[in-house]
This record gives C-alpha cells, structure tokens and sequence, in this order.
C-alpha cells in the first residue's frame, strides 16, 4: 500500500518533520529520511525520558505494593483488564498455542503468562528489558532483535502487538513478516492510538515516536490487502498514566475491586474525556 501526501496535517511531529494525510488511504504518517534518524530520536529523546518514568516507579512505595499484589495474585495486568479478556472470551488464548509478542514494554504481562505455562516468546528491541526478563525467569525467553530487520523464520499461532505497529519504518514489509511468521488459520491481535479521535491522534504525532497513526479505516484496509479477515473490533478508553500518590491509591483500589469482580473491567468510551483511546482489532490469516 503506497500513502499519498494529500494534506500535510502538520509542520511538526515527534521527530521534527511534517505529518501528512493520504485522503483514499485515511491514514497519517511521517517519512523520516532513515531508520538511522529514528533510531537518534529513539536513543536522545525518548528511552531516556521512558526508563527515567519507570525509575520513578520503582521507587514509589505505592507502585511496590501494587506490582507485590499483582505477582502474589499472578494475574496479568494489563491483558487482564482488556486485551487478555478479549482473547479468552474469542476462545483464541490457551495453552496449547504458540505465542509470540512483539515490542510489548510491558514485560510484567510476558513473566505473568509464562509463570502460567504459557507457551509464550518475545522479541523486544530494548536491553534493559530483555535483561529484567531473562533474569526473571531464568531462561532466555526474551530475544534482543529489532523485528523489522531479522530474518525469522519460526511460525506462531497468535502475534501480539500492542502499541507497536505505529512505530515502525515500513508498514508494508512488516506486515509481510508478520503474515510469514502466522500460521494459517490464526490470529494477529492490533492495539494502536484510535487516530479517528482527534485528541488521541494529536498526542500520538507530537508525544510519541510514531511513524504512522491508523484510523480505523487504515488499519483494516492494510490487513485486507494482505489477505487477512477482520475477526473483531474493540474500543478502549485509556486513563492517563500518572505517579501521583492518588492515582495510584485509586489504581490500586480498582484493581483489587476488580479481582472481587465488585467494578466493571471496561469502561464505555466518552469521546469528549481527554483520555486517549485505543484502537483494537483481530486479524486472521486466511
């Protein structure tokens, strides 16, 4: 799929450089000039600023008793909440699969899902959490690759991405790497920034290092081409991450109502919060 630069949305993004709009498309994007230049971004601006946030969280004592709870507990804490439940109410998640997660950052959901027996890998293009993994659990289960440049041949019953496929150089390579290394039959889960909602399109072009920001529209349309069936389409409003002590009392509040099922698990979107929303779908291969 080759993007247009209809409209030029905006004169500036993440990387310094304009954000364009492909109109058939309903796509925005951003051409940085090389991987090279994303990964100076990545390396100055933003894993700095990401492992700096998650000090912080180490060393706030309500973060510790919350990550303690949710170990003793052994529950996931992110899939757990949304994108796990999906899966087990799709009948895709069991044991039996091979799994593969892609860039997840949120290495607590890969140690939780393994201490499980799940039969779970990860490629992940940061070293510190690869190291923090492996240590974990003892074994190197979690591979140090950037997954757009290794040759792999190893296929899998689900891929996971979540926050992942925006980020990269060239979408359409990555999905052909993606449907080669996807048994046939079986499933690709997607979670991006909804670029339909303004707000959340806006915080994905100026706060984040995307590359390309999906409408709904985008996104099935670059599946389908790849000969992919649409299986299911969710919306989620996201809470703002925040370390201040009464976000995280709260958080910690919800999550323990949650495993006593006295709160609901999702929440219905209200376009007009500020929250960003995410964009969910589940592709199989056909």
């Amino acid at each position: 799929m080759n993007f247009k630069k209809d409209i030029i949305y905006s004169e500036n993004s993440f990387f310094w450089i304009p954000t364009y709009y492909d109109k058939k498309n309903d796509i925005y994007f951003c051409e940085p000039e090389s991987k090279e230049f994303v990964w100076k971004f990545y390396e100055k601006k933003y894993w700095d600023n990401f492992w700096s946030k998650r000090n912080e969280e180490k060393l706030n004592f309500l973060s510790k008793i919350s990550n303690l709870i949710m170990d003793l507990v052994n529950t996931p804490d992110i899939w757990n909440n949304k994108n796990y439940k999906i899966l087990k109410e799709k009948n895709i998640i069991n044991k039996k699969i091979k799994i593969l997660e892609i860039w997840s950052g949120e290495w607590r959901n890969l140690i939780t899902l393994k201490r499980k027996w799940y039969n779970i890998k990860w490629i992940e293009i940061d070293w510190e959490n690869v190291n923090n993994i492996n240590s974990i659990l003892g074994e190197n289960i979690a591979i140090k690759w950037n997954y757009e440049e290794i040759n792999y041949d190893e296929k899998f019953d689900l891929i996971y991405l979540r926050h992942v496929l925006e980020h990269f150089f060239d979408i359409n390579y990555v999905i052909w790497k993606l449907k080669n290394n996807l048994n046939k039959g079986w499933i690709i889960f997607v979670d991006v920034p909804f670029s339909d909602d303004k707000n959340t399109l806006d915080r994905s072009i100026y706060e984040h290092p995307h590359i390309y920001h999906f409408t709904n529209k985008s996104l099935q349309n670059i599946f389908l081409e790849n000969e992919f069936e649409q299986i299911h389409l969710f919306h989620h409003q996201r809470k703002d991450f925040n370390f201040s002590n009464y976000k995280k009392i709260n958080s910690l509040i919800t999550f323990i109502m949650r495993i006593f099922k006295l709160s609901p698990i999702e929440k219905k979107i209200n376009t007009n919060n500020k929250s960003p929303i995410d964009l969910i779908w589940i592709f199989k291969k056909l």
